[in-house]
């Protein structure tokens, strides 16, 4: 498979940049992220079967568009939120109604979460997935860190 997401990146500060002059106004930058068509293959491209005809930052935004809209990102999200607050291994009808709510919203976050709060699962689950406060104090220490490790007893 081509890569579609050639050209995109972040450009920092101090970083200098190489420009294809002929691409016109196709660069875009918004902070610090940018799409330089300088990077970019412009060929047309096959993404999950769909075909994405070449045109610069368009496939970009059309590839993101078939990845966010397909079943396995539902699936995909859904359980990560479910393991961290329901249970480590949750349940799959409560994945599969989290997916679908994912599914049938565009991918409104607030759905899915909404589903998940509402479910028989998380009634079942409460006190078991949250931290204690020692455990809370440990990750506030660890964040505050430098890098180099906390050691937690």
């Amino acid at each position: 498979m081509q890569s579609i997401i050639r050209g995109v990146g972040l450009n920092l500060p101090g970083k200098r940049r190489t420009f294809d002059h002929r691409a016109g106004g196709r660069y875009l930058r918004e902070g610090i992220f940018e799409f330089n068509p300088a990077g970019h293959d412009f060929g047309d491209k096959t993404l999950l079967g769909h075909t994405i005809r070449g045109r610069g930052f368009g496939e970009v935004e059309e590839a993101l568009d078939l990845l966010a809209g397909h079943p396995a990102t539902a699936e995909f999200l859904s359980r990560k939120l479910a393991t961290h607050f329901v249970a480590d291994d949750p349940p799959q009808a409560l994945v599969q109604a989290m997916s679908a709510s994912y599914l049938a919203s565009n991918g409104r976050i607030d759905r899915v979460l909404t589903t998940m709060f509402l479910s028989p699962a998380m009634d079942a689950s409460l006190g078991r997935k949250f931290k204690s406060p020692m455990e809370y104090i440990v990750s506030m220490v660890r964040l505050a860190g430098d890098g180099q490790g906390t050691a937690a007893r």
